[in-house]
């Protein structure tokens, strides 16, 4: 009699068409017919994925899918056997479930004890008499050999990937995983290695295995160039999409994304397939997760649903015939399988609305002992397969969708502001996560058509956990248009894609003057005080300010604004007798940068007698700044009375939206003509207050007439 499910066991195996002799065993597999609800989700959340794990994880409890007294498991429900490859799919499901927080590490059957299991039979199993192992164990007695064949290329391969992804996420077994590896180092490399390649696989599940084998040192340099000589091969065009004309599905592709995040070609080949099965849903309505499984009609009872065969056909479906250990076309009138594997494993890849419909159909496929096998397309048949593959692939889908590999991108400064024919220089730094690595490509969007990108590194490789950096220099010409750019510098590979947005100012200069008439007065007289912004810029505010060391220091005294012709004017009563000199500013705007007025400043004698009362003269470190930015107030107290002066200082702002804010500190300045002491005050401002004039005062209290003065500081945006 034929059996059912012994098939599915050696899939890479029957892939590759290296003969295998199988011996049939009895096997009642009972199909159901169940109706497939319209389950609609919203986008999954991490925790909508950790159920679904659960869910799958339940294959993997003693007495369901894994034998309570060996520890084993079974590859199918119903077939109590598992290959290498099997038994890797166990162990990756064992550790993608404790990092997913599902299974314990301690504990009877908690992670440990279950991978101690493994590793004892691994240690001790049956050998065949090349040193190779067998190509199937039984679950339930493994020292019972029911196969008589040995392991494959591709079995081993996977196998190893497993052993190093738990040598990863348990450093303290290497030494017992490299002495079971060592056991089989010369079987491996006399029978499944030939000329750096694995014997009878190549390509994605070739280059997938391999890993495995360059993880342990075994030289595999010429399986590791695969995906160089399919980007060379020659291409079939599938809804517009170009595959190199081997055999594609999904298998291989999820397994070395999901469990090693494997990049460049490899996964610009798995995107490529992924496009061709949502075309041929959006252009011709077929739901489509093409892979290899269970298939629950006679006499398939495992089939390989291409989406590309090398033969150039599309779309087809294969099974293994034994009697020819070949490969057999099945004939188009049997329906494919949306895979529930497949299905989870392209969600948890890509994320779109298309994979989201591809997991809405699968979801009821769901059962109390995991995930079964699928869905035909197009109809509400359940595949009732339970197996270990399927149920190992949703929980990997998991992990890599909770923990997916990606990487961020920063870029400083935020803004530039340059001038026509000046370069503006942004640095961006690329921070993986997640164990996320890739060639990064760069591009910027937003410029000018004067304006020209260059990069210092273009692509940027970014190591798993590591940063990178590059820099962006925009050069722009004399012809380039002033105004404000967004630009978006974007980060691009492996499929992922981020950007950061940045600004780049393009102004041109302005001047401003200012003059003074008379140039000397006598107290409580006034001065004239006129100017012009070029070019001509109607209501801007000029901030006026005078100095009394020479420039050194600067007091803001007044904030006037410009006329339609861009002028000013203004008069000024000093308080003072003192030799003052002046200077005017604006901060500029959009189109301009701001400018002040050139020395020689403007120059202002006030004479007269101070006096003979307390005086105040108030000095400003920032006569406009950014929100956020710290001003320092000076203020000379002096006191020219016969008497020594004890009083309290007090300093007051006053700006928009109400802002109100006061301080204040005791002083004692000795009597003379000439005496005075110096305070100072810090003014933090806030991010979030406005924009805009804020009026600085202090004075004296109890009050003096005349014990006063003030100045204005301009709050402008970041």
């Amino acid at each position: 009699m034929k059996l059912k499910g012994t098939l599915e066991l050696s899939n890479r195996h029957r892939f590759t068409l290296k003969a295998k002799t199988l011996i049939t065993l009895l096997v009642i597999l009972v199909s159901s017919v169940l109706l497939v609800y319209a389950v609609q989700y919203s986008f999954p959340q991490t925790d909508q994925w950790v159920d679904w794990a659960r869910i799958a994880w339940r294959y993997f409890q003693p007495g369901v899918g894994v034998n309570p007294t060996t520890g084993l498991h079974y590859a199918v429900y119903t077939w109590h056997y598992f290959t290498d490859w099997d038994l890797a799919r166990y162990i990756i499901a064992i550790i993608h479930a404790e990092k997913l927080g599902i299974v314990s590490t301690g504990g009877t059957w908690g992670a440990d004890y279950r991978i101690n299991m493994i590793l004892n039979f691994l240690q001790t199993r049956k050998l065949r008499s090349d040193g190779l192992p067998y190509w199937a164990y039984s679950a339930d007695d493994p020292s019972r050999i029911d196969f008589s064949g040995s392991t494959n290329a591709a079995d081993t391969g996977g196998l190893l990937v497993a052993l190093y992804l738990l040598k990863e996420s348990r450093p303290s077994l290497a030494s017992t995983i490299n002495s079971i590896v060592e056991r089989h180092r010369s079987a491996y490399e006399t029978y499944i290695l030939k000329n750096k390649r694995l014997v009878g696989t190549s390509n994605y599940y070739g280059y997938y295995s391999a890993q495995g084998f360059n993880f342990f040192g075994f030289d595999v340099s010429d399986a590791l160039q695969d995906m160089q000589r399919l980007q060379t091969a020659s291409t079939v065009s599938v809804y517009d999409v170009a595959l190199p004309k081997t055999n594609t599905l999904c298998e291989p592709f999820l397994h070395g994304i999901l469990e090693l995040n494997l990049n460049g070609l490899f996964k610009d080949f798995a995107q490529r397939a992924y496009y061709a099965q949502e075309r041929r849903y959006t252009r011709d309505g077929k739901l489509t997760a093409f892979t290899e499984g269970q298939y629950d009609v006679s006499p398939y009872d495992y089939v390989f649903e291409f989406i590309l065969h090398s033969s150039g056909e599309t779309w087809t479906l294969y099974y293994y015939d034994a009697p020819t250990q070949s490969l057999v076309r099945i004939p188009i009138t049997v329906t494919p399988v949306v895979y529930t594997k497949a299905s989870f494993g392209l969600h948890a890849i890509y994320q779109t609305s298309y994979t989201q419909t591809l997991v809405n159909t699968v979801l009821p496929t769901q059962s109390d002992k995991g995930f079964r096998e699928g869905v035909y397309e197009g109809q509400t048949h359940i595949v009732d397969r339970l197996t270990d593959k399927t149920n190992s692939m949703i929980i990997s889908a998991a992990y890599f969708a909770t923990y997916k590999p990606d990487f961020t991108i920063s870029a400083s400064p935020l803004s530039r502001t340059i001038t026509p024919s000046q370069t503006a220089t942004y640095s961006i730094t690329l921070t993986s996560i997640n164990s996320f690595t890739a060639s990064l490509s760069m591009s910027v969007s937003g410029l000018h058509s004067t304006m020209t990108p260059t990069w210092t590194v273009d692509p940027v490789t970014l190591e798993p956990d590591g940063q990178a950096a590059t820099e962006l220099t925009v050069a722009t010409t004399a012809s380039t248009p002033v105004g404000s750019y967004s630009l978006t510098i974007s980060a691009t590979g492996s499929g992922q894609s981020h950007s950061a947005q940045v600004t780049l100012l393009v102004k041109t200069p302005s001047t401003i003057t200012i003059e003074c008439t008379p140039n000397s007065i006598a107290l409580g007289e006034t001065a004239a005080i006129t100017g012009q912004i070029n070019p001509t810029h109607p209501a801007a505010p000029v901030t006026l300010a005078y100095s009394l060391d020479g420039g050194s220091t600067w007091n803001g005294f007044m904030i006037v604004n410009t006329d339609p012709t861009g002028s000013y004017s203004t008069t000024w009563k000093p308080p003072y007798p003192l030799s003052y000199i002046l200077r005017a500013s604006w901060n500029g705007d959009s189109d301009h940068f701001g400018a002040a007025s050139a020395s020689p400043y403007p120059s202002l004698t006030v004479s007269g007698t101070m006096p003979k009362q307390p005086k105040l003269i108030m000095t400003l470190s920032q006569l406009s700044m950014n929100k956020g930015e710290t001003a320092t107030i000076t203020i000379k107290v002096f006191n020219p009375t016969a008497e020594n002066l004890q009083s309290t200082l007090y300093i007051e702002i006053r700006g928009s939206n109400g802002y109100y804010k006061i301080d204040f500190q005791p002083v004692e300045v000795p009597a003379g003509p000439t005496s005075y002491k110096t305070y100072a005050f810090d003014w933090q401002t806030t991010s979030d207050m406005a924009s805009g004039r804020y009026e600085v005062t202090c004075s004296l209290t109890p009050p003096w007439i005349g014990a006063y003065d003030s100045g204005q500081v301009e709050i402008i945006s970041d």
